[in-house]
């Protein structure tokens, strides 16, 4: 009755059940460089989704706790509630955003760490 159950398969679906995840990555523009412990967020929550927790994402030996809040005049803020093992959250756009890849970007944020 329902055309995503086989007999002989899990439900839900390996893919279907990622779904969210992808879903929350792509609205929160989340993206890391662990071996820098590095989190780059760039978010837009929907009209529908004022605010979203996302607890205790883990980056290389750390972990990181952030708040994101969509605003009335429809930008999102975000606020790093706790982190630890040196994991540092940048606001960037994404890798590949405006034709510049991940290298460039992550040199970027470094530029930005140490005052460039």
């Amino acid at each position: 009755p329902h055309p995503g159950l086989y007999p002989d398969s899990c439900a839900p679906q390996g893919w279907s059940a990622s779904g969210v995840g992808w879903f929350i990555q792509a609205m929160l523009g989340i993206w890391t460089y662990a071996p820098l412990g590095l989190v780059f967020v760039n978010p837009t929550l929907p009209e529908w989704l004022p605010s979203l927790l996302l607890e205790g994402l883990h980056v290389n030996k750390g972990h990181v706790t952030i708040g994101f809040k969509r605003r009335k005049d429809g930008t999102t803020s975000y606020k790093v509630l706790e982190a630890t093992g040196g994991v540092r959250v940048l606001r960037q756009p994404p890798p590949g955003a405006l034709g510049v890849g991940p290298l460039e970007r992550v040199g970027q944020a470094l530029g930005s760490l140490v005052g460039f």
